[in-house]
């Protein structure tokens, strides 16, 4: 146990770790990466939404052992193997190993288990290892032979029964794992600066943007002074939306769309229901009441935990 807390002390200790690992051409593109999928969670509220709803209720599964007997089947009421799934090391609960394990799986497509044994040859512990901090090592045949796991002081190396590697199917890249936000690049930008835009809108823009057409010329010193007055009045949150009255010498020409022009309502409507059908997740899991009665949001409990959450415990 003192070698595991030893070695995690030693990777994962000091300065944020240097992102070396080798990023698959064939799915991720350009300007993207493993480590802005898993920033993405943290910027796109329908994505935490459906992502946190996901992991966590795949995090609440009670685990048994069965044993086989001569009369069928028969329940392990103590099994080292449960204790392990219930505590995995001494830093984290059952819980939070499947529910950070469900979340990578989602955001990345994958995760990997570190597995430290003891003596006897017996998994001890589970460590979750971010997956943009794992390499996978490939023979010349394309099949896994091993795994680099980059750290802030450097590397360390497992065999292929020292971790677990799981993921979901990559059609194009089969040693690493493809998920539901990689499918979701363009519509999770899209709902990143939709909310940016409303944000601004309401804090930083005049309403309405246009520009001020002096009738005649002005002198630097009347420009700015016509500038200064033009953002104290109409620009921050408490000038939004305020009729603006100009002096007789100036015209004003709106020139940008607002956001009923943009359809804003219904664009934020289109990208939640693009990432909630990415994940399979019904609306009324997530609360959300809009033409929900009880007989359907009985229905997307039944779908909710048949398609998605059954699946990934199978996965597991």
């Amino acid at each position: 146990a003192m070698g595991v807390r030893s070695w995690l002390s030693k990777l994962f200790s000091g300065k944020a770790y240097s992102s070396r690992v080798i990023r698959t051409p064939f799915y991720i593109p350009l300007g993207w990466s493993t480590d802005r999928y898993l920033q993405m969670y943290g910027e796109v509220g329908w994505l935490f939404a459906v992502v946190s709803r996901i992991a966590s209720a795949v995090a609440r599964a009670e685990w048994r052992v069965l044993r086989r007997t001569g009369k069928g089947m028969e329940e392990v009421e103590r099994s080292p193997l449960l204790d392990l799934l219930y505590k995995p090391n001494p830093y984290s609960t059952g819980y939070e190993l499947f529910e950070v394990s469900q979340a990578y799986l989602e955001l990345a497509g994958e995760c990997f288990w570190v597995l430290f044994k003891n003596r006897l040859g017996r998994i001890a512990e589970i460590h979750v290892v971010p997956p943009q901090q794992v390499e996978v090592e490939v023979d010349a045949q394309g099949f896994p032979t091993g795994y680099q796991v980059w750290g802030s002081r450097g590397k360390q190396r497992f065999e292929l029964d020292e971790m677990l590697h799981i993921k979901l199917p990559n059609p194009l890249e089969p040693t690493r794992g493809l998920g539901p936000v990689q499918a979701l690049i363009n519509d999770l930008d899209t709902e990143k600066l939709s909310a940016l835009w409303n944000r601004i809108f309401f804090t930083n823009a005049a309403c309405p943007a246009g520009i001020l057409k002096p009738k005649e010329e002005l002198s630097e010193e009347e420009l700015e002074l016509l500038k200064k007055t033009w953002r104290e009045r109409y620009t921050g949150i408490g000038a939004a939306h305020q009729t603006a009255i100009l002096p007789a010498d100036v015209e004003y020409q709106p020139i940008s769309k607002s956001q009923k022009d943009m359809d804003f309502v219904e664009l934020r409507k289109l990208n939640r229901d693009l990432i909630l059908g990415a994940f399979g997740v019904p609306l009324s899991v997530l609360g959300i009441v809009e033409n929900v009665n009880r007989a359907n949001a009985e229905a997307g409990e039944y779908t909710f935990a048949r398609w998605v959450v059954l699946p990934r415990h199978l996965l597991g």
